[in-house]
């Protein structure tokens, strides 16, 4: 037996199903994670010693085909991890696939208090491609689109995305202003298909 796998096996003695679930996320260990789930004798959306739940960490980690898994097998895409829900961790990244697979998953996108819009704000801080070809200005793009979030909510710093995006670099302002005047479209026809 590979000194590896002997290795494997004796850190598994004497944790619990959940443990070794999420040990096999964090580790992005697909075929564990698929063994421990066809054993069935896990909780699905149990906690760590952190407050993170399976889920969130696949998304945190940006582990789509594990969050595709857990989804699969039950997992709740709405349960809160540490105050925070796994479509906004997908948000935060910039990450469109995850935030479709959660959103086909279950994933409901709360249009009050809803900071969905601060977090891909946030994301575009991270990411070094062109503006408007970045995830995180597609996941805004798509919010607006789609769900009817306000642009001008403010965060519990009291900031808009548009402040966040300032916070970066203020030639994105002019981007922002076309998204939020998408966001006013989609709002008038709503209202227009309402009368």
């Amino acid at each position: 037996m590979p000194e590896e796998t002997k290795n494997s096996i004796v850190s598994d003695v004497g944790q619990d199903n959940t443990a070794l679930l999420h040990q096999a996320i964090r580790k992005g260990d697909y075929i564990k994670i698929k063994e421990l789930l066809q054993e069935r004798k896990i909780d699905i959306d149990a906690e760590d010693a952190f407050g993170m739940r399976p889920l969130y960490k696949a998304v945190l980690k940006n582990y789509v085909n594990i969050a595709k898994i857990l989804l699969e097998q039950g997992a709740d895409p709405n349960a809160t991890s540490d105050g925070s829900v796994a479509l906004e961790m997908a948000a935060r990244q910039g990450n469109m696939e995850m935030l479709m697979l959660l959103l086909d998953g279950g994933a409901t996108v709360n249009t009050k208090n809803c900071l969905l819009l601060h977090a891909a704000a946030g994301s575009i801080k991270d990411q070094e491609l062109e503006a408007k070809k970045n995830d995180g200005w597609k996941v805004m793009r798509y919010l607006i689109q789609n769900y009817p979030l306000n642009p001008y909510e403010k965060d519990d710093r009291g900031l808009t995305p548009q402040d966040i995006l300032g916070e970066i670099d203020w030639s994105f302002e002019d981007y922002y202003s076309e998204l939020v005047n998408e966001w006013r479209a989609v709002k008038e026809t709503s209202l227009l298909g309402e009368s």
